[in-house]
């Protein structure tokens, strides 16, 4: 879609995809905002396909498939109350891979940290004007950005 844009740079241009809740592949990069180790850990009432299907749980259930994971992928949570705090920290123990870059953003829930993470996401994107792609997400960047959206 946006290689039809006539002033867009095609070779600057990423995918970017969520493997919340499904498969993140064929991207450049990827962000997941408030992951689960499995999908059944949402709870029955909570997921939208059949959970007595393997298969379906599978797709959804970064803890089985974070090893094999082979773009950047930045996992964000906050450590807040609604949140996936604990599966995150899951991941993370499970980790493995360096393709995985984990953050906490403290104070933040697991609503709160979206949207102003988002923005800030794809403002550096934008602003990331390497030869090929060079966007770099600290864990330190991205809660002094989040405390930033909150200030204002």
């Amino acid at each position: 879609m946006l290689a039809g844009i006539p002033d867009a740079r095609r070779k600057r241009i990423r995918r970017t995809a969520r493997y919340e809740r499904g498969v993140c592949s064929n991207a450049a990069a990827c962000r997941s905002f408030g992951p689960v180790e499995s999908a059944i850990d949402y709870g029955k009432s909570l997921v939208t396909f059949d959970p007595t299907q393997r298969a379906e749980i599978w797709l959804r259930s970064p803890k089985i498939w974070i090893k094999d994971i082979a773009t950047p992928t930045f996992i964000i949570e906050g450590d807040g109350t609604p949140g996936n705090i604990d599966s995150l920290k899951g991941l993370e123990t499970l980790n493995k891979n360096p393709q995985n870059h984990f953050a906490v953003i403290k104070g933040a829930t697991h609503f709160s940290v979206l949207q102003p993470l988002t923005r800030y996401i794809a403002s550096q994107m934008i602003a990331d004007n390497a030869s090929s792609p060079a966007l770099q997400l600290t864990p330190d960047a991205l809660d002094a950005a989040f405390r930033k959206a909150k200030r204002r």
